[in-house]
């Protein structure tokens, strides 16, 4: 994720997860580059092994239909993530932290 400019992924929105055999694909709106808002996708490929809340799990889901992303830090081996989930209907929110072990990480951002 190195890139000459910086890449702020908080209050970035979850538009959508996306699991295919061994990679996960997010899909961001609101990721800051320069002061200014994009859309963006963040590409894990390879995957290892993935915890929620430190228990290893399956998959890396949409909890509810709104996903605001607190932070999303670059590891050595894959990404830490941690998003607020918010379910308009219910008022109701939680609060997760991903840790994903991966070959590598893509992100593309695009306006």
């Amino acid at each position: 994720m190195d890139t000459e400019h910086h890449i702020g992924f908080h209050e970035a929105t979850v538009v959508d997860v996306c699991r295919a055999n061994r990679e996960i694909k997010l899909s961001l709106e609101g990721v800051r580059v320069g002061g200014v808002a994009f859309a963006a996708t963040v590409l894990l490929n390879g995957i290892r092994s993935i915890t929620r809340d430190g228990v290893k799990v399956d998959d890396l889901v949409a909890e509810h239909d709104d996903g605001e992303v607190l932070s999303l830090e670059q590891t050595g081996t894959g990404i830490h993530l941690i998003i607020e989930w918010t379910d308009f209907k219910t008022h109701q929110s939680i609060t997760r932290s991903y840790s994903v072990e991966c070959d590598s990480v893509e992100v593309n951002v695009r306006r």
